[in-house]
This record gives structure tokens, sequence and C-alpha cells, in this order.
């Protein structure tokens, strides 16, 4: 198999420029040293909040410290940052997801709370390009939560977490901790549930130690 018919043009000129000594990614820093300038590269943020170098031609970082690592990525595989920092390119903060674990990682990233909090800050004046580096999210995922195309209602996860927080409000540090000693004595999350006029759900976030 010819590789270069397989991936992107621009990794095989990545790993061109790493197998002849011309740049050394650094896998612990996320940062390319050049061996022609003697310096870093300078980096350049994209619209969507990602990293690159070069002038002529983009070359994204995470690609260039992945390749550094691994080689060229299998085809139709993407990188992802793990902790959504798209301007940590550390090699520890990558992974290689399909498209569709991206997609829904993607979409997972923001809470409704996150979305509300958006549409009053773009109400205020904030630009779609400037919430997009906050939450290092796409502009045109911004643009579809201030139109409402996405995240119109909050997901009954969120619904259950926010009254949690309300319940938990409710009956008090003592009641919290009167719980985790109860649950340590052998009581069931559904007889504390009972006892305590709780939902199961945040029973669990006290015993997860959330509250």
């Amino acid at each position: 198999m010819n590789i270069q018919h397989y991936c992107r043009k621009n990794d095989v000129e990545i790993q061109r420029r790493i197998d002849r000594g011309i740049w050394r990614p650094s896998l612990d820093t996320g940062h390319i040293y050049s061996t022609e300038t003697k310096h870093n590269l300078k980096e350049n943020k994209t619209n969507c909040g990602y990293l690159t170098v070069g002038d002529k031609k983009e070359f994204h970082v995470s690609r260039v410290i992945w390749i550094a690592a691994h080689g060229i990525p299998e085809a139709g595989l993407e990188i992802d940052h793990i902790n959504a920092n798209k301007e940590d390119n550390r090699l520890q903060n990558l992974q290689l997801i399909t498209p569709q674990e991206n997609t829904a990682r993607s979409s997972s990233a923001l809470t409704f709370a996150d979305a509300e909090e958006i549409r009053k800050l773009h109400k205020k004046g904030i630009s779609k390009r400037k919430l997009a580096d906050k939450y290092f999210v796409s502009p045109r995922t911004i643009g579809r939560i201030i139109a409402y195309k996405s995240y119109k209602t909050a997901p009954p996860h969120e619904i259950l977490a926010i009254r949690a927080k309300e319940e938990i409000a409710r009956i008090g540090t003592d009641a919290v901790e009167e719980i985790i000693s109860t649950y340590a004595l052998g009581a069931s999350i559904r007889q504390i549930s009972n006892r305590y006029k709780i939902t199961e759900t945040t029973v669990r976030t006290i015993l997860r130690g959330e509250a």
C-alpha cells in the first residue's frame, strides 16, 4: 500500500520534515523546534481555535506532534484533544478517534447551562469568534446555539443534576454526612432516598463526593 495515496498530503510533508531533522517536535510541550531558524515555530490560531505552523502551507500542530510520536495516522481517523483545549498539543493530550466519536465529543462538550450563558454573552455584544475561542468550539457551533438550532432545552441528565444540587442545598451538610455514614453501615440507595425524600440521583451524587 502506498501511504501517500491514503493519507493527507500535508501529513506526508510533515513526516518528511521530521525525518530530515528540519522540525524537532517536543512531545512534552507540544511545540515544534526548527533547526533552520533555531527557534520554536511561530504558532497561529485558526477560526476554530486550532494552532497551526507554516506560512504558505498550514500544518496543524496536533498532527505534527502525533506524527512525530506514532507516524501518519490511519486514513479516516482524527486527532482529538482529550481535555478539549485545542491549544494543548502535548502528546499526552492527544488521541485518535473516528469522525463519529469526534462529533459526539464535540456535541457533548457544552452543557445546556453553557449554551444559555453563550446566548446571554452574545446579546451583550460578544462575537461568535470570541465565544468559540472561550468555549473551545467552532463558530458554527456557536451560531447554531444562538439560533436555537441546538441546545433548545436541557437534557434529562442535566435536569437531574440541577435537581440534585437543589436537594443537597435543601437538606444541608449535616444530612449529607448522615447519608454517607448510613450508606457505609449498609443502607441501600433506595432506602436513603425514601428516608430523606430526595432522588436516587441526589444520593449517588452525595456518595460520589460531589455534594
